[in-house]
């Protein structure tokens, strides 16, 4: 395994545990919205937007991924375009900001 596929493997494996967090109820037993969460929360530092890893599927463009946490959380998205392109190449994939 390369390295950028370890750092994409160490980053889906934050992301995903991070959603699966947020994805569970609130104490009132409401689901949690986490785009409308997500859009709450700060922007780091460089005031760089949180980003959506996106995928382009038959019902349309689908939240994937959530990258947050780095200084430039666009720069380690983009990273992870051409690694997701390579294994699958006929679907489409972006990031788009979350906040």
């Amino acid at each position: 395994m390369t390295p950028t596929q370890l750092a994409m493997v160490a980053c889906a494996g934050g992301a995903i545990g991070g959603l699966a967090l947020a994805k569970s109820t609130v104490a009132s037993r409401e689901p949690l919205d986490l785009p409308a969460f997500v859009q709450e929360l700060p922007r780091g530092g460089m005031n760089i937007p949180a980003q959506w890893f996106e995928m382009n599927s038959a019902v349309g463009w689908e939240k994937m991924m959530l990258i947050i946490g780095y200084a430039d959380n666009q720069a380690v998205c983009a990273n992870l375009l051409p690694i997701a392109k390579s294994d699958s190449p006929g679907r489409e994939f972006r990031c788009s900001d979350a906040n």
